[in-house]
């Protein structure tokens, strides 16, 4: 019915038509491979920015922290010297301040036990 030639075309063609496919199929699997290594890239450079990020974050408001620690601790210096030199100016003064001190916190804390 068919010729040789026509047989030898169609085998050819069947052959060629196969290996298309084959060479599609590993083209699309090579794809896939790419695709999930550039999504799997792209997931790992959000996380390693977020993680760059929140480190950035945490250093901005632990030198702020820092800083106000700093800030209050020399208040609380300059005050409680402050309070030294004020003692020694005027001892008398300081004690009965602390012994009117001393009787008040006596008498709230008698009320409140009872």
């Amino acid at each position: 019915m068919f010729s040789n030639t026509t047989k030898t075309a169609a085998n050819e063609t069947e052959d060629h038509a196969r290996k298309t496919a084959h060479a599609a199929e590993r083209t699309a699997r090579n794809g896939k491979i790419d695709l999930e290594d550039a999504a799997n890239s792209s997931i790992g450079d959000v996380i390693s920015d977020l993680a760059d990020n929140a480190s950035d974050v945490a250093n901005k408001y632990g030198k702020k922290a820092r800083r106000v620690y700093d800030d209050v601790a020399e208040q609380a210096s300059d005050h409680t010297d402050a309070l030294i030199k004020e003692v020694k100016r005027n001892p008398i003064r300081s004690v009965l301040i602390a012994a009117f001190g001393g009787y008040v916190l006596n008498a709230i804390t008698r009320r409140s036990s009872k």
